[in-house]
């Protein structure tokens, strides 16, 4: 009589090719699913983890008022004032930072007219048949900037519409997350509850680290970054370096842009080159300080994700959910691979995605 491995399933004993059509298959399903599926997913995503980040917090103010409900309420409540804070005062740097439009233009249109006379001197354009020239060239290009500025405005206020429900999601979350302990109590079989809810402990506590860590860096990356705008003379530094900071948490390119937007606004508002050129090399300084000291030590590689696996996802995220997908999508990773990580079966793939040796860098360029 032939005996049955357990730890044998009917996918295991189908072709190689066929097992990987299907699993290529069911990825491009969910992909597609994401994204026709974005304006509900993506607030509950955020949602999602912002609840594991405020657990604890939540957890606390069960212990007070012993009422989950007004605990949750509670708990949005001092996330939403937090963030509200922030946001106020980047509501008034950026108030302070708009009234200095005029001195921005007149700079620019400074700027230009060098680049003219440099077109003329050094490159053989004459200086009265450059608007002509220039008209011609960037016409179409001037009617596709307008439609890019539109549909991006357009996808912020949808993005900034569809915030509004987070809150909301996060109370019935932490309200409600002991029914979703009991059905995955009720659906899991006995003998592997125990297995199931560790790896789910595991995958709590590995998000609750990273974003505690992440929040820890975004503080120093901005108390780094003001210290060396208000030296350099920067106006509205504050704003440039919570910017920065936020930005920073995209890995690889949110340092790129981040350097970009400084880089530029130090040009257009200082009359020396010399100002500009310190900013970037400076900020680069801050970045290597972050990617040797603060990571290592304080976001401590809890999502460990080796580089490779981080761009490809970050590439992925932006190509699917936009600015919100290049930032959920790694601890969405990160969770994924510990659940691989805790299955034989899908170890191998949990394995490919971290890190083959120790590595104490994230952002590196």
């Amino acid at each position: 009589m032939k005996t049955t491995n357990l730890n044998e399933s009917p996918m295991n004993e189908l072709p190689g090719y066929v097992r990987f059509t299907m699993i290529a298959l069911g990825i491009t399903l969910v992909l597609v699913a994401m994204v026709l599926g974005q304006f509900l997913l993506v607030p509950l995503a955020w949602a999602i983890l912002l609840t594991l980040m405020v657990l604890p917090l939540a957890e606390w103010w069960e212990r007070r008022v012993k009422i989950r409900a007004l605990a949750s309420v509670l708990t949005v409540l001092t996330l939403m004032i937090g963030i509200g804070g922030v946001l106020v005062l980047l509501a008034s740097q950026a108030f302070g930072l708009a009234k200095d439009a005029p001195e921005i233009a007149l700079k620019l249109a400074t700027t230009i007219e060098t680049l003219r006379h440099f077109a003329d001197a050094q490159l053989g354009l004459p200086f009265d048949e450059q608007p002509e020239q220039f008209r011609v060239q960037f016409a179409d290009a001037t009617s596709g900037i307008a439609g890019t500025v539109a549909s991006t405005v357009q996808s912020t206020l949808t993005s900034v519409a569809l915030m509004l429900v987070v809150p909301i999601y996060m109370f019935f979350l932490l309200t409600y997350r002991a029914l979703f302990h009991r059905f995955v109590s009720t659906m899991t079989l006995s003998k592997n509850k125990k297995h199931i809810f560790q790896t789910l402990g595991d995958v709590s506590h590995t998000v609750q680290r990273y974003l505690r860590g992440v929040g820890i860096e975004v503080v120093i990356v901005s108390v780094l970054v003001l210290i060396l705008f208000l030296i350099l003379g920067i106006k509205h530094a504050l704003f440039f370096a919570v910017l920065v900071a936020l930005l920073n948490i995209i890995p690889y390119l949110g340092v790129l842009i981040g350097s970009t937007i400084s880089v530029a606004y130090a040009f257009v508002t200082t009359d020396s080159l010399l100002t500009p050129v310190l900013v970037f090399v400076f900020l680069w300084v801050i970045q290597i300080i972050d990617n040797n000291f603060v990571v290592p030590f304080v976001v401590g590689q809890q999502i460990k994700l080796n580089p490779l696996a981080i761009i490809l996802v970050v590439v992925l995220g932006g190509m699917v959910w936009g600015v919100s997908g290049m930032i959920l999508f790694i601890p969405i990773l990160g969770m994924i691979k510990v659940i691989m990580d805790e299955s034989p079966s899908l170890k191998p793939y949990g394995g490919l995605l971290g890190e083959g040796e120790p590595a104490g860098r994230k952002k590196t360029v």
